[in-house]
């Protein structure tokens, strides 16, 4: 009962914990703590971070963004699994630790002046949560994002996203290739060129799916 409380103020939550951790938890400790956090986050110059590009999630469909995203512009990963940030960080990549709704995290890597925010986290709730967090900081910002069901995808449409890649209808190597185009020429007129069919059919599959799952 007490999970979705616990999950929508986590940040404070967190914000509360420290500060107990702070009074109570000797200073040589918490020092260690602190630096073992720092060991997770490798970032470019703070006057870097403008018009740079935002990756959240690199498992496996985000990894295989990383190879097309250093060709082009500063970008940071951003991830809550350690081990994949510490290989991240080996492989001298940008790359920081932290839960989506740690407003540090975003406040480290300059959400307000990216240029692009690509979500590649299965979590639907999440990402919207995500993309109204960037669009109130930056409402220029160009938002790229995933989804599995077709409910799910109009929603993400419908919260700001500009192109919502669905695996099992348009291949990765097509949401590669939208999210080169968007670098290579700053527009997205290709990236939206196909909208209405599109539209059209994530609408006519939602009808569907809502009818068979019953949502």
């Amino acid at each position: 009962m007490t999970t979705p409380y616990l999950i929508w103020n986590s940040n404070a939550l967190y914000n509360r914990i420290e500060h107990i951790f702070d009074r109570f938890i000797p200073p040589a400790k918490r020092a260690y703590l602190r630096q073992r956090l720092k060991n997770l986050e490798k970032l470019p110059q703070k006057k870097a971070l403008k018009q740079h590009i935002i990756l959240v999630g690199a498992g496996v469909f985000g990894s295989g963004l990383i190879n097309l995203l250093k060709h082009h512009e500063t970008f940071v990963v951003v991830d809550h699994n350690p081990h994949v940030i510490m290989d991240l960080i080996a492989k001298h990549q940008h790359a920081i630790y932290g839960s989506l709704d740690n407003d540090e995290v975003w406040e480290k890597i300059s959400l307000e002046n990216a240029r692009l925010l690509i979500i590649t986290i299965p979590d639907t709730k999440e990402a919207i949560k995500l993309i109204r967090k960037a669009k109130n900081a930056n409402p220029k910002i160009v938002v790229f994002a995933r989804a599995h069901y077709y409910n799910d995808a109009l929603k993400l449409y419908e919260e700001g996203a500009d192109f919502i890649c669905m695996p099992h209808v348009i291949g990765s190597n097509v949401f590669l290739r939208k999210i080169a185009d968007f670098l290579d020429t700053g527009k997205l007129y290709k990236v939206i060129n196909l909208e209405n069919e599109y539209m059209n059919y994530l609408h006519e599959k939602a009808r569907e799916e809502r009818k068979h799952f019953g949502f």
